[in-house]
């Protein structure tokens, strides 16, 4: 998938995951990772990989997740399991619990955001 690719797909669908944010220098940009997924559209229930990178490449999926309200979490243990997997692939099954506990905090704290967006419209 291509990052113009990533860049229009909903965002309710991708989630992301980066190694440590900080890098101040172009050596520590370099080391940067990130991996992003997707709700699956396959039946294997398992969300995809969509994009990848290190480096500038990294940023720029970051760039592109920050512009989209994309949740992006910081984990490098699992930046680094995912980051071996292929594109277009769903995770891999020694991921799918530590996937899924952070899919389903991002799902409750969205369920949380509509609650609040929903009364806040009838409040007014």
């Amino acid at each position: 998938m291509s990052l113009v690719s990533l860049a229009l797909m909903p965002k309710s669908r991708h989630y992301l995951f980066m190694t440590e944010k900080n890098y101040h220098t172009k050596e520590d940009i370099l080391k940067r990772k990130a991996v992003a997924l997707k709700d699956s559209d396959r039946d294997t229930m398992r969300p995809d990989i969509v994009a990848k990178g290190r480096g500038f490449l990294a940023e720029r999926i970051l760039d592109i997740a920050f512009d989209k309200d994309v949740k992006v979490r910081q984990d490098k243990a699992l930046t680094d399991i995912l980051d071996v997997y292929d594109v277009n692939s769903p995770i891999p099954l020694e991921a799918l619990i530590p996937v899924s506990r952070i899919l389903e905090y991002v799902y409750q704290a969205n369920a949380l955001k509509r609650k609040e967006a929903e009364k806040k419209n009838r409040d007014i």
